[in-house]
């Protein structure tokens, strides 16, 4: 097959074995064309799946081919961003341009460059979503653990990893091939704290009841417990072989240090006033790290079971702590927000490490202790240099809490999250910087008028512009003093608003930078705003359950509208002026008259949060957003109140919503991880673009011909609505 050929003059056979039979008879330059052939390798995926091409592309190597050194990476990197789609792909393989486009786009090299370009061009007669950029970030894939969180992670062996989730299940993982070998749970109350023995099939098992049990995981049964090690819960364990030392910590305050051959006790250590959430042993066996809710780190002697030093200098609960592969340093993580370094030679505190903006909950080192991991409740993990206390990185974690974090030899970052998944990223991996303006959680996303731009608000407090056309971002408009939830703007494109959590509504003229002003709406958090067309009046929506009707020229109050039961999270207002329509957490959809503040309609068809709301072009129907999947979207007929339809398809809760002006395309962000694009009136999804994070905002051009997404992680991205409609130009 030479370049110019196509998949489609390949009888069946060949489709499946002509790359082999390539390799087979050494013919390296053949073989490349095939496999950075876009139509062949489409066809391959739709035939018989990813995993059959990700195969292919790893002939060269099995056969040992003579390869070009920039033949050989490009295969590396087309082979990489296949694998990173591979689940994607392999649940919906419709979307394997798309996915390839954004993991490509931006790399320097002619070969990988036409299979980018064939792929944008490529379509099959449906409709399908095209990336202006390289926007999909580097995240390696997510490993579906459990329906619970996902509580502690450990290294074992050479490649792989355990871990313990909420409901008390232990799940071994091959991290080669991402799966879930082993799964058990022993006898008696459920697991919260493991820790793998080096050297060994073993590990170790701290149980909610107080107990205590050593696994063999090879052989999958039990070899020793200690029934009840601590009076309440251990909370965490660590284990030495070479010191044949075992240490537990409890919620009874207590560090009990035992025989790992035995597990006969050796010494029972207090000192911490109160639990203590997590315990590290140093390299030669010798100490032991211990963290506690006391706000303490404190240093152990295991040997002569006594007490070192108390190291002081967190101002909140110590949640974990991690020792270096030298064993010279410590890190902490504290409610506190922070990380603290520690040297374990001098005694002393090193560095405060600041960044993340809510508690810490875990910390890591990697195997040799050049990185360090960190994770909690602002759903983030960060990467750091021990040696100078600086980030080196930002890495997601898919929009939820961060318990564990596992730094592996293989230079992966596992983050078990508290949806119960483990999120594995390439820390080596440069991210995409297209796309990501944003360093947090996407809450709004506008389109103006003439499509040629977006505005998005976020939670890191700014006001971005977009350009829709490049996908790039194109200037900070304004900033908040806390997060940003919602953007507005008026119908000729001049006037923005914006609001956040400060309870400010911030004002800005879009043709004149130095023009802003703004006013206090609400006591607290604001979830949504709404402009009239003629950018007179603004609706705000609060979590004080309350609805703000504002002059906006006068910037005064002009009435507020009651009726909610709890916090209101969106808003919109009809093209006429006239009626406005509301979305609750407490269920219901309401509608008002904007001018008499009379409410028109109420319903509760949802049967949960009510995320999202807005109103069609034309005025005659509203469309809200739910958490519940079975009704995550529906259509309201704005006058009557009447349920029109039910949108089905999604799979997890719907945040951000829009429609194309013409009223015949909506696309809707959803917390799976994938924006679709819906054909309106038919309430049927035409296709969908997936990222690894939750979609949490979206927005159609005025024209429908692109889609703009923003995910959980502050990235924002720009597709083409491709195919059947619009001939892949």
């Amino acid at each position: 097959m030479t370049d110019g050929e196509t998949a489609a003059e390949i009888d069946r056979g060949a489709l499946l074995h002509l790359p082999r039979t390539l390799a087979r008879s050494a013919q390296p330059q053949r073989l490349m064309s095939v496999l950075t052939d876009f139509a062949f390798l489409a066809d391959k995926v739709a035939m018989v799946g990813p995993w059959a091409a990700l195969l292919d592309l790893e002939l060269p190597s099995a056969y040992r081919l003579d390869l070009d050194p920039d033949d050989a990476a490009d295969l590396r990197q087309i082979g990489r961003a296949l694998r990173l789609a591979e689940a994607v792909v392999a649940r919906d393989r419709s979307q394997l341009a798309g996915q390839l486009v954004g993991r490509l786009a931006e790399v320097d090299s002619p070969r990988v460059a036409r299979l980018v370009a064939r792929a944008r061009r490529w379509s099959d007669g449906q409709v399908w979503l095209c990336p202006r950029t390289q926007s999909l970030v580097s995240t390696v894939r997510t490993l579906a653990a459990d329906d619970a969180s996902i509580s502690a992670l450990c290294a074992y062996g050479d490649a792989g990893a355990v871990s313990v989730s909420g409901s008390g299940v232990v799940r071994i993982w091959d991290l080669r091939d991402g799966e879930n070998t082993h799964t058990f749970s022993p006898q008696g109350a459920p697991v919260c704290a493991v820790a793998a023995v080096p050297g060994s099939s073993c590990c170790v098992l701290g149980l909610r009841d107080g107990g205590l049990v050593v696994w063999d995981i090879a052989a999958g049964r039990e070899l020793r417990r200690v029934a009840r090690a601590h009076d309440w819960e251990v909370r965490a364990v660590a284990a030495h072989s070479g010191a044949d030392i075992c240490v537990s910590a409890g919620s009874d305050g207590l560090v009990k240090v035992w025989s790992l051959s035995s597990l006969r006790p050796a010494a029972a250590l207090a000192g911490h006033a109160g639990w203590v959430n997590d315990v590290a042993v140093t390299s030669e066996g010798d100490r032991a790290v211990t963290a506690g809710a006391d706000t303490t780190v404190r240093v152990w002697d295991l040997r002569a079971a006594t007490a070192v030093s108390v190291l002081a200098g967190h101002r909140s609960t110590v949640n974990a702590v991690a020792v270096a592969p030298r064993g010279d340093l410590a890190a902490t993580a504290s409610d506190d927000r922070t990380v603290r370094l520690w040297d374990l030679d001098r005694l002393a505190g090193v560095s405060v490490l600041t960044g993340h903006e809510d508690w810490v909950g875990c910390v890591a080192f990697s195997p040799d202790g050049r990185r360090l991991a960190s994770g909690g409740g602002d759903h983030r993990v960060m990467l750091w240099h021990p040696a100078t206390g600086q980030s080196s990185r930002l890495l997601g974690a898919s929009g939820s809490w961060v318990n564990a974090v596992l730094l592996t030899a293989a230079d992966d970052c596992l983050a078990g999250t508290d949806d119960g998944r483990i999120v594995v990223s390439d820390v080596t991996a440069e991210p995409a910087e297209v796309g990501r303006g944003h360093t947090d959680w996407i809450g709004g996303l506008v389109a103006l008028p003439d499509g040629a731009q977006v505005l998005s608000a976020a939670h890191d407090g700014t006001i971005r512009r977009w350009d829709t056309r490049t996908g790039r971002p194109a200037g900070v408009v304004g900033e908040h003093d806390g997060k940003a939830t919602s953007v507005a703007v008026d119908g000729g494109g001049d006037l923005a608003a914006s609001v956040g959590s400060d309870g400010m509504v911030r004002l800005w003229r879009l043709a004149d930078p130095s023009w802003r002003a703004g006013f206090r709406a609400h006591d607290g958090w604001i979830n949504a705003i709404a402009l009239t067309a003629d950018g007179r009046f603004a609706v705000t929506a609060a979590e004080d359950a309350t609805l703000r009707v504002w002059d906006v020229p006068r910037q005064r109050p002009v009435r507020v509208l009651v009726g909610h039961g709890s916090g209101v999270r969106g808003v919109a207002i009809t093209p006429d002026g006239a009626t406005l329509v509301s979305a609750s957490v407490d269920g219901t959809v309401r509608c008002w008259d904007l001018h008499s503040g009379r409410e028109r309609w109420v319903r509760a068809d949802h049967g949960d949060w009510v995320n999202s709301i807005i109103v069609t072009a034309d005025g005659r129907y509203a469309i809200s957003s739910s958490d519940v999947a079975e009704a995550a979207m529906i259509t309201w007929d704005l006058r009557t109140g009447e349920l029109v339809g039910t949108w089905s398809g999604h799979r997890g809760w719907v945040h951000g919503i829009s429609a194309s002006r013409d009223g015949r395309l909506a696309s809707s962000a959803c917390g799976d991880g994938a924006v679709r694009l819906w054909d309106l009136p038919a309430r049927r999804c035409l296709a969908a673009f997936t990222d690894e994070a939750p979609m949490t905002a979206s927005v159609l051009t005025p024209d429908g011909r692109t889609l703009i997404a923003g995910n959980g992680r502050g990235r924002v991205h720009v597709l083409r609505v491709a195919g059947a409609d619009h001939n892949g130009r």
